[in-house]
């Protein structure tokens, strides 16, 4: 069984858009977290002596960020419910199910 390619933070920033700060980035990780049940795999790891929790994300991870990107900063959508659109679908469905009907 082959094993799944991570990525760290900083590259998956690169493939996603290079102008996005990092601060935004981790900022977005943690309201995923927040709002939704979906989780990043967190590991410790030690750098220069420290030990440091570090966040990696899979090839599915940065194409749902990649989204995310799309509908937050191009479309310029509320950041909550772009989350819900990627990461939520469901409950994106039930927070937007009236919207077409309200005049």
């Amino acid at each position: 069984m082959a094993e799944s390619c991570y990525y760290r933070v900083a590259t998956a920033i690169r493939m996603i858009n290079p102008s996005l700060s990092s601060r935004t980035f981790y900022d977005w990780l943690n309201r995923i977290e927040q709002v939704t049940d979906y989780r990043f795999l967190r590991k410790e790891r030690v750098f220069t002596g420290k030990v440091i929790n570090q966040v990696l994300l899979t090839k599915k991870d940065i194409e749902r960020l990649t989204r995310l990107y799309h509908y937050r900063v191009g479309l310029e959508e509320d950041l909550t419910l772009s989350i819900y659109r990627v990461f939520s679908p469901e409950k994106y469905s039930e927070i937007t199910k009236l919207d077409h009907l309200i005049l």
